[in-house]
């Protein structure tokens, strides 16, 4: 039933897109018709599966003319909902100089399709189930040859679902799920082939006793399953990157944690940052966990290690994604570690064939700058600079978003020499304390630390820090490479 839906989606899709040269003709029509294509065979759907609930049942309950309800009547209001946001493909991309994108259309039809039709026969099996005087049982069971981690540990329940109310997150679904609603008559040992609930159960255990927390969150335990690769179809990828399992650092973070960021260092568009990242996990050293709530963590190079808030680690902070912050501090410890021990220098702030990361900074910043002051009209200097430099900060800030990382603020301050501070203030909630870039190293450290950051936690505060620091990104990537040549962290 699925795939003669999709089938007739397809269809339909190319009627209307020839049919019609308005997206909001286009939208109007799939509004329509969409969700009529999802009744049609989901009702077919719910017919078949009303059927196989009364073969079955009759093989337990012979002198009973018990009859299965298959009506199926969707609401339309969701549908609809999916089919108007998906239809925003269909008008040009004017942001990315990009015209309407109809194959992304047509693929979130056809996943939303998919749950729609199976809903018929799911819905129906489950209110047999309810209304069924025999009272059977039933349990989610999972048909293809792997399942998702979320979906294994509903199934991990075995038959223990006797009504709706009682089944909880058994109504959830996501794309493509192949999970069936299977009743059972058998009381005592209630059995279905190639479904063992018992070893999903067993499963689920393992992943919950792996974790640090004595009361982990069941999202925290599904993350865990799914990081055994090639178990589960949602499954991490075999890590190529990751941190030194037996270091000191993967210890006193714990699996969790650890789990987390191989994910971050894996899915990182920078592999060489990844690379550089994960082999200084043999170096860092945690000296404390437990530092108030209101700070994370912070790298001490006087002490030689990070002091760490655990309880905030993984969670977003003011104007820092999650792991944003911790990164941050590693990569300040790392640009210690890879500097000259005996000048006390970072690796950052080393002279480079006679260019510094701090000029590179410095000529982005004034450049950004500039070319706002040059625009501002009228009024005494002062006052044009107090206005471009709030410009700048606003343009920075809009470009960013409300999830955006705010590091790049910090990059601004450090490079705008003695109106750091004032751009700092004027507007922003964030940045350090007044005067902090006038020391030595400052500035080339930040800028280090906050760029390998976004690189693993934040690439879309990656390429605003791009757009707005050409040159001082382009050195830092120079950085990663020159590092990964040397022989510091092997």
């Amino acid at each position: 039933m699925v795939a003669q839906a999709q089938s007739e989606l397809d269809k339909v899709f190319e009627t209307v897109i020839n049919m019609y040269d308005d997206p909001a003709d286009q939208r109007d029509a799939l509004l329509e018709l969409v969700p009529a294509i999802a009744r049609k065979y989901g009702n077919i759907d719910s017919v078949a599966a009303a059927e196989w609930y009364e073969k079955v049942r009759h093989k337990w309950i012979i002198d009973d003319d018990y009859t299965v309800d298959s009506r199926y009547d969707p609401d339309d209001v969701p549908m609809r909902k999916t089919v108007r946001r998906l239809a925003g493909h269909l008008w040009d991309d004017e942001k990315n100089g990009r015209g309407p994108d109809y194959d992304a259309a047509k693929r979130g039809l056809h996943a939303s399709m998919d749950s729609w039709v199976k809903a018929g026969g799911r819905e129906t099996i489950m209110r047999a189930s309810k209304h069924d005087p025999s009272k059977p049982r039933y349990a989610r069971v999972p048909s293809g040859a792997k399942t998702c981690a979320f979906c294994a540990m509903l199934a991990s329940r075995g038959f223990v679902y006797a009504s709706e109310d009682k089944a909880g997150a058994l109504g959830q679904y996501h794309k493509d799920c192949d999970c069936e609603i299977i009743p059972s008559w058998d009381r005592k040992n209630p059995k279905i082939e190639g479904y063992d609930p018992d070893g999903l159960y067993r499963e689920y255990l393992e992943a919950r006793d792996s974790m640090e927390s004595e009361q982990p969150t069941l999202k925290e335990i599904i993350t865990a399953m799914k990081s055994q690769p090639g178990r589960y179809n949602d499954s991490f990828a075999p890590y190529k990157i990751s941190v030194a399992k037996e270091s000191d650092f993967a210890a006193t973070i714990g699996s969790r944690h650890v789990s987390a960021l191989n994910k971050l260092l894996n899915d990182s568009k920078h592999h060489d940052t990844a690379e550089l990242f994960s082999r200084g996990t043999n170096e860092y050293r945690i000296l404390d966990t437990k530092l108030p709530n209101d700070t994370e963590a912070h790298f001490s190079p006087s002490d030689g290690g990070i002091y760490l808030n655990l309880a905030a680690v993984g969670k977003h902070q003011p104007g820092h994604p999650p792991y944003n912050t911790l990164v941050h501090e590693c990569s300040h410890m790392l640009d210690w570690i890879l500097g000259d021990d005996k000048a006390q220098m970072y690796f950052s702030a080393l002279s480079r064939e006679g260019q510094s990361f701090a000029l590179m900074l410095s000529t982005d910043a004034r450049q950004a700058f500039n070319e706002r002051l040059a625009k501002v009209q009228g009024g005494s200097l002062k006052a044009r600079r107090e206005a471009a430099l709030g410009q700048l900060y606003m343009d920075v800030a809009a470009d960013l978003g409300k999830k955006g990382d705010h590091s790049i603020h910090d990059m601004f301050q450090a490079g705008l020499g003695s109106q750091g501070d004032d751009y700092a203030y004027l507007l922003s909630r964030f940045g350090h304390r007044k005067g902090y870039f006038q020391s030595s190293g400052n500035q080339e450290a930040e800028a280090f630390a906050e760029m390998m950051a976004a690189q693993i936690t934040d690439e879309h505060s990656w390429e605003i820090m791009e757009k707005y620091f050409p040159n001082a990104t382009k050195m830092f990537n120079g950085m990663v490479k020159e590092a990964l040549n040397g022989k510091a962290l092997e």
